[in-house]
């Protein structure tokens, strides 16, 4: 785990990088989809208030922007919701392209386990997509495992569902 990171939960000056993290791999990868928007638009509503947690990972550099009340740029995001008794869903989990491969992921994904443990989930659940290979093998070396969608998928490129134990 990279020890120059600091994860830092829900700061609404850095609700535009959350959007901005997220958007650079749902477009690169042609996965946008207009139901997307409601996470960044309505953040409180959609995560927050279900109760989630958005996290992000910062280095020193932007750690102190932000103290200074300066613009910062977080490595990555991850957001968690409750959405359904005992269940808590992985939203919009993104790093960014030049901190990939420094375990920034890992440390996000561990900080989203921890909150579900901490607020009682019994099981962290996803929805994801092929394309997304890395993504994938990460949620693999976890626990999560593949399973059938339990419904409706809730994005149309949604292709896969993975599910672990907390």
């Amino acid at each position: 785990m990279p020890d120059d990171v600091r994860i830092v939960g829900w700061d609404p000056r850095l609700h535009g990088e959350f959007v901005r993290l997220n958007m650079a791999w749902l477009v690169g990868h042609e996965l946008f989809e207009e139901s997307d928007r409601k996470h960044f638009d309505r953040t409180r509503e959609t995560i927050l208030d279900k109760p989630g947690e958005v996290f992000f990972a910062l280095d020193a550099a932007a750690e102190q922007a932000l103290r200074n009340g300066r613009p910062a740029t977080a490595l990555g995001s991850c957001a968690v919701a409750f959405q359904a008794e005992g269940l808590v869903e992985i939203l919009k989990f993104a790093v960014d392209e030049p901190a990939r491969g420094r375990g920034v992921g890992s440390l996000l994904l561990s900080t989203a386990l921890d909150w579900a443990r901490a607020h009682g989930a019994v099981r962290v659940a996803l929805e994801s997509s092929t394309k997304l290979t890395a993504a994938l093998r990460l949620y693999e070396r976890f626990g999560f495992e593949h399973r059938p969608f339990p419904g409706t998928p809730t994005y149309v490129t949604a292709d896969v569902y993975m599910e672990r134990a907390v």
